[in-house]
C-alpha cells in the first residue's frame, strides 16, 4: 500500500489551498521517518520490496491512520510544544503502532 499522498492528508486537514502543499509533503514524509523511529523497522509499499533478512513493515491503514494523525499534530502545532520537552507523538499514533514495535530493535 502506497504512502498517504497530499490530497488525502490536505482532506484529513481540511485544507483546501495549495500555499502549504510543500509543508504537507515534508510532514508527509516526517511522519513516516517518525513512524519507522518509532517501531525500529522500515516501511515499505509491497512485501516483495522487504529485502531478505531485513526487518520491515508493509504499510497499510493502521500505519496510514497514524501517519494522519502525527501529520495533524505537525500541522496544528508548528512550533515547540513546550520549551524544554521532548515532542511526543500523538497518543492515537503510538497506540496505532504497537503491534508494529519490533522488540529486538534495529533496523
Amino acid at each position: 500500500m502506497q504512502r498517504i499522498d497530499l490530497a488525502r492528508a490536505k482532506l484529513h486537514l481540511r485544507v483546501d489551498g495549495d500555499e502549504e502543499d510543500s509543508l504537507i509533503e515534508g510532514w508527509i514524509a516526517a511522519a513516516y521517518l517518525a513512524i519507522e523511529g518509532k517501531i525500529f523497522a522500515k516501511l515499505y509499499e509491497d512485501q516483495a520490496e522487504i529485502p531478505e533478512g531485513a526487518v520491515g513493515v508493509v504499510i497499510d491503514e493502521a500505519i496510514h491512520s497514524a501517519a494522519q494523525l502525527i501529520i495533524g499534530h505537525l500541522y496544528a502545532n508548528r512550533e515547540a510544544v513546550a520549551p524544554g520537552q521532548a515532542a511526543e507523538i500523538p497518543m492515537g499514533a503510538d497506540w496505532l503502532l504497537l503491534p508494529y514495535i519490533n522488540t529486538a530493535g534495529g533496523f
